[in-house]
């Protein structure tokens, strides 16, 4: 709380000041105290201490002093925390200086800007150079790369010096490389007593800066938390000096992912958006090349909504670019132990201790798996979502019940349409036709005449597309959004033309061959046990998304004539009672606008 009180003060300082801006003036404040700091160090030379005779009332008495310390060899690195200050051209008025030298040196003299720490707020201030990572996250990170004492440990991106600080703090050796130009690392460096000894400033893409002999670095760890969702200039992998990168692409998390990986011999501790673990073209291609050299040990899920301003979920991937991991382990930190959340709806993570020991030893099929990279994982598309390879209670029920009865994978019993698109809504000549959509799916029985209205173009009704009308007992699933939703198309279904059904396009159409009817198999797909395999083939993406892929692979149990037989008299008792429910809906309805009807008022 000194911290943050000391830091408050100093802003309320300035903030009357309209010469600076926000950011000046939180930089000024974070100088003047790093200044205060430094002085009480008797390796700062005599003339460059701040003391209560230094007499500084101008902008341009501070801009001389702050110029000595950038060029002062006794403060090494350090110097650079006191560049950057042209801003300090516009003068301001002399007693705000005085308020804040006097207040900075106060609290440096009662050791008050000993261990200083920054609120979060703070952090926040600077989103757009480094979201704040929860420390326990940092923690987890730094754990799993295990004993750093004496290790040279590459933070790339770590702008705010987050990681740097507990990597200082196991007596690694940090280096951090940041394309933002700005002092604030080397001060926050100097005020939390981290003790950096190398910050670059540098794109780590486009101009990597740790070099030794016109070759890349390499460092003993990385540990790092790149920006999420960058997207990055085609030229940057059409310019690549050392061969970082496979294939051309503007996915940031894979380019980044690629630098790690030339930059590091070792262990690599990278956080990915979830997207990365399941997305095709240059994530699926990263995912299948970094397993087949056997680098990745494991991947380890993290509860939603950590991060500040984004739901956005996100994993723990641990490389070895060493490459000697036959297996991949797996570990669901998303699981409802480790997470609470406040009333701003963001999660925090807890129990993190308890995560690493479950990461250590656990053998719990329910939340770790270690999974063989080549025979499983590769032949899974690569896929590394956690979630795919556990075995939660249902899923260890449903397996067994499984292997205990005939089963053909869905690719076997159904045809797979993609729908039609519909034209733009500015174009105004077409052939309607009716668009079934999610909202119109019941909970029971068939599907019921959709409302939604758009054109299509006559082309549709002379080429394969045709096939994309819906057809009687076709069967329709949600793929995005409320993926895994489901309905049965009736038998009354308007034939192909004018007024025809089709699906939009979040949906695909499953089309029965004849081998199971077509009842059977929509029961099976919504029963506990359908809808438990197709959870699990859910990516676990901010929008929930079921790749086509995955959907031909899951398992359908195929059951004898009788069995069969009983399921349809059931499916059809549930249109029965569906009926029934629409009627009297239609009664009720009919029996509220009985009395004060507006419609009947206005004809009377």
């Amino acid at each position: 709380m000194k911290s943050e009180y000391i830091l408050g003060q100093m802003l309320d300082i300035f903030r009357g000041n309209h010469h600076f801006t926000t950011d000046e003036n939180t930089q000024v404040v974070l100088q003047i105290l790093a200044w205060a700091k430094l002085s009480l160090n008797e390796s700062l030379p005599s003339d460059l201490q701040l003391t209560k005779n230094s007499r500084l009332t101008t902008s341009t008495e501070l801009f001389n002093s702050f110029k000595r310390l950038s060029e002062c060899p006794e403060l090494g690195e350090n110097k650079a925390a006191f560049e950057n200050i042209a801003y300090l051209h516009r003068d301001i008025s002399p007693g705000v200086f005085v308020e804040a030298l006097d207040f900075a040196l106060d609290s440096a003299h009662k050791n008050l800007l000993n261990s200083f720490d920054f609120p979060e707020d703070f952090y926040l201030s600077f989103l757009s150079h480094g979201s704040p990572i929860p420390i326990e996250v940092i923690k987890v990170m730094s754990a799993l790369a295990g004993d750093l004492k004496g290790k040279r440990v590459y933070c790339p991106y770590d702008s705010l010096c987050l990681i740097a600080r507990q990597v200082s703090k196991q007596d690694g050796i940090p280096s951090i490389e940041t394309p933002w130009v700005s002092p604030i690392p080397w001060l926050i460096s100097i005020l939390t007593d981290a003790n950096i000894r190398t910050i670059v400033t540098s794109d780590p893409l486009q101009r990597p800066a740790f070099l030794k002999e016109g070759n890349l670095q390499k460092f003993d760890f990385t540990i790092a938390f790149p920006l999420f969702g960058q997207k990055i200039d085609i030229e940057v992998y059409k310019r690549d000096l050392f061969n970082r990168f496979k294939e051309p692409t503007s996915s940031g998390s894979v380019l980044t992912l690629y630098h790690i990986i030339a930059q590091t011999e070792g262990k690599a501790i990278v956080a990915i958006p979830g997207s990365i673990l399941f997305s095709r073209g240059a994530e699926h291609l990263l995912r299948k090349d970094l397993l087949q050299q056997e680098m990745i040990e494991a991947v380890l899920s993290m509860p939603a909504a950590l991060l500040p301003f984004t739901p956005i979920p996100f994993s723990i991937l641990i490389l070895n670019t060493r490459g000697k991991a036959s297996t991949v382990r797996f570990v669901d930190g998303a699981a409802e132990q480790f997470s609470t959340r406040d009333g701003r709806n963001r999660s925090k993570l807890v129990n993190w201790e308890l995560l690493l020991e479950i990461f250590h030893n656990s053998n719990d099929e329910a939340i770790v798996a270690n999974i063989p990279t080549i025979d499983i994982i590769l032949k899974n598309d690569a896929n590394l979502e956690v979630s795919r390879y556990l075995l939660p209670p249902a899923q260890k029920v449903i397996r067994h019940l499984l292997s205990k009865n005939e089963t053909r994978k869905l690719s076997d019993l159904v045809t797979f349409l993609r729908p039609s698109k519909p034209l733009p809504k500015n174009e105004t000549e077409g052939i309607p036709a009716l668009e079934v959509g999610v909202s119109d799916f019941p909970n029971y029985g068939y599907l019921t005449t959709p409302e939604r209205r758009v054109l299509l173009s006559p082309k549709v009704f002379n080429s394969q597309e045709g096939k994309s009308f819906l057809c009687p007992r076709d069967i329709i699933i949600s793929i995005k959004g409320s993926a895994g939703k489901l309905a049965i198309i009736p038998d009354n279904v308007p034939p192909v033309g004018p007024n025809a059904w089709v699906v939009n396009q979040s949906s695909l159409i499953m089309r029965p061959q004849g081998s199971i009817d077509p009842r059977v198999l929509f029961m099976y797909l919504c029963s506990d046990v359908g809808e438990t395999l197709l959870k699990a083939i859910i990516s676990g993406a901010t929008v929930p998304l079921i790749q086509l892929q995955h959907l031909k692979d899951v398992e359908i149990i195929v059951p004898d004539a009788a069995k069969a037989e009983s399921i349809i008299n059931t499916f059809k008792e549930q249109v029965q009672i569906q009926d029934q429910i629409n009627k009297l809906q239609e009664e009720l309805q009919h029996l509220s606008k009985s009395h004060w009807n507006i419609s009947s008022s206005t004809r009377g």
